[in-house]
């Protein structure tokens, strides 16, 4: 497939002008996995203990694995809000 200079030039200013608009590109999850028993996590609360601060964190617990963190909205510390490393909990 050959195009011309003038061809590449109309496709990027229609991209650019969709993009500005904020028109996306279809796009489909290859892995999402709707078996509501194999997305269900336990819930916990506990402080995260990266610093002396002592934020309170959500911890979603799958087979005895943390899986996903987030912050714990109730918590007087950091209301729902975690930093960087709070954000990375689940990873470390």
């Amino acid at each position: 497939m050959s195009s011309s200079r003038r061809e590449f030039m109309k496709h990027t200013a229609a991209a650019t002008a969709a993009a500005a608009a904020g028109i996306s590109l279809p796009a489909q999850s290859q892995i999402l996995v709707t078996d509501r028993a194999a997305t269900e996590l336990t819930w916990s609360k506990a402080p995260c203990r990266f610093c002396g601060t002592g934020c309170g964190v959500n911890v979603g617990v799958k087979s005895g694995r943390v899986v996903a963190t987030h912050g714990d909205v109730h918590s007087p510390v950091n209301r729902g809000l975690n930093c960087v490393k709070g954000y990375f909990l689940s990873k470390v």
